[in-house]
């Protein structure tokens, strides 16, 4: 006989028998109606659960039969409630949390705007809408009618995105774009800002005076606003070409890298002015290695600022161990160091197209190299006529 739902409610133990080498309990209290189920052997004897209305049925037959019964557990609803009667005070804390905790995630408690350089103004247009921090959730307007209401009040954006997700709001704005300046009219030529040999011209306004293969040096007119006519306007185009960068790079063949091992610990605090208050999570973090992340943020109710903070304190895990590269892999990372420190210094749509090593020495625990790029970029530059 398996357990019925009704019984798991209603309550029911699990009790040994001793000593009943017959099963002698077991056949008469089945025989008197009572409910009984997962019966299993143990050293002492069997054990079994009995259903709570049984349990006097299944103690009168053992007396009878002078066998002994040891009661293991007791499990339903009756027995929580009995044990919740003798914890009044710990049931009642248990209680006020779960409502603290309903309050808490009842009201906005962080908002981010992004896309910005005036966050006052979208947080102005919030506050009249009654949105800021501390704000309960359940008076807010839904996303659709606060983006509206925002590109209703700042003109200067053209879109609004809102989203809410717990206690967290969320706004992200598209400013609009400025009317185009008119185009200058000062005439000018575009000149080599570096040297290098031209692979391309591309002249959108003015007279070319390169062409691909011709090695030019800084200042030297690649696209000339003169005409033939004399007339002067604004040159305007790309030239590119081929140019080189002689970099040198050191890196260590061993490396200490550090990664998280998904372990972690969160503990809550509140901050006084010069007190801290621990209010949840006192597990130890004894790790031998570890990142802290600390957030703490302003408790604000109603428009009011209390004057503590709530603080959130993760600590994870984290395991150290060291990295030995060979010298062709660290060859290869110095290529591509090289390659990002060139886009990043370099004008846009600059690309390598050829990477040489000129030298390289493993000595003192480090890879010196020597590295010759050449690459293909827009050299040319206005200079005034």
């Amino acid at each position: 006989m398996t357990a019925k739902l009704s019984d798991a409610l209603r309550g029911y133990v699990i009790v040994l028998v001793m000593d009943d080498a017959k099963s002698v309990v077991l056949a008469d209290a089945v025989r008197a109606g009572a409910a009984i189920w997962d019966v299993r052997q143990d050293p002492l004897g069997y054990r079994m659960s009995i259903g709570l209305k049984s349990v006097k049925t299944v103690l009168a037959v053992a007396r009878k039969n002078r066998i002994r019964l040891r009661f293991f557990r007791k499990v339903g609803i009756p027995f929580l409630a009995w044990r919740a009667m003798r914890r009044k005070v710990f049931v009642g804390g248990a209680l006020f949390f779960v409502f603290a905790l309903y309050m808490l995630s009842s009201f906005v408690w962080h908002v981010e705007i992004e896309g910005t350089d005036q966050p006052e103004v979208v947080m102005s247009a919030l506050r009249s809408m009654h949105i800021t921090k501390g704000s309960t959730l359940w008076n807010l307007l839904d996303q659709d009618s606060i983006q509206l209401a925002l590109l209703d009040k700042i003109p200067e954006i053209a879109w609004a995105g809102v989203r809410i997700e717990g206690t967290s709001i969320f706004v992200k704005i598209i400013p609009r774009t400025p009317l185009s300046k008119p185009p200058l009219t000062t005439p000018q030529n575009i000149v080599a800002s570096v040297p290098g040999v031209v692979s391309s011209v591309l002249a959108d306004a003015g007279q070319p005076l390169v062409k691909p293969g011709q090695f030019v040096t800084p200042g030297t007119v690649l696209i000339s606003g003169q005409l033939e006519s004399g007339k002067k306007i604004r040159a305007a185009g790309m030239v590119e070409a081929y140019v080189w960068y002689r970099s040198t790079v050191s890196l260590p063949v061993t490396t200490t890298v550090s990664t998280l091992t998904g372990e972690h610990v969160v503990r809550y605090a509140l901050v006084f002015p010069h007190l801290v208050l621990p209010v949840w999570g006192f597990a130890r973090a004894d790790y031998t290695h570890k990142q802290v992340q600390d957030v703490t943020e302003p408790i604000t109710i109603g428009g009011v600022t209390l004057p503590f903070s709530l603080r959130k304190e993760t600590i994870y895990q984290a395991s150290v161990h060291k990295l030995t590269e060979t010298p062709a892999q660290l060859l290869v990372n110095a290529k591509e160091l090289v390659a990002r420190e060139i886009s990043q210094k370099a004008p846009d749509r600059t690309r390598i197209v050829r990477q040489t090593v000129l030298q390289s020495q493993v000595q003192h625990g480090k890879l010196d190299v020597i590295i010759w790029s050449e690459a293909i970029e827009d050299i040319g530059k206005p200079a005034q006529l």
